[in-house]
């Protein structure tokens, strides 16, 4: 959670006896880039809620506004994340048999016959 900045929307309207009265609070969630959030402008004795959908509060307001190129960043990073993890050990794999090696566990298999299996992990050959 971030707290971006506390708003004063006019600042004639607020008096020492209710310093609440035009204050605004903008919180913004999200990993690794905030990028969605609510605005919070506090009244006398309650609030109102912008950008966000009150549930109760114990849980809080649930934040609905987008903050468009944070979210972005955010869908290529965890994309690029989830790219490396399914397409790299394939890859791998793929340039180790390309090279002569066991694709388990990169043994040379200079010397071996073409139906042998890996003496090193057992991997039957492809």
């Amino acid at each position: 959670m971030q707290v971006v900045g506390y708003v004063d929307d006019d600042p004639r309207r607020a008096t020492p006896s209710d310093p609440w009265r035009s204050v605004a609070q903008q919180r913004l969630f999200g990993f690794p880039m905030p990028c969605l959030g609510y605005v919070m402008e506090f009244v006398p004795k309650s609030y109102k809620l912008h950008q966000g959908i009150h549930i109760n509060r114990s849980i809080g307001p649930l934040p609905t506004g987008i903050v468009w190129p944070a979210l972005i960043v955010n869908s290529l990073v965890y994309a690029t994340s989830i790219f490396a993890l399914t397409q790299v050990p394939p890859l791998i794999r793929w340039r180790r048999r390309r090279a002569g090696r066991c694709p388990k566990c990169n043994y040379d298999r200079t010397g071996l016959s073409s139906g042998a299996v890996c003496p090193e992990c057992g991997t039957a050959p492809v």
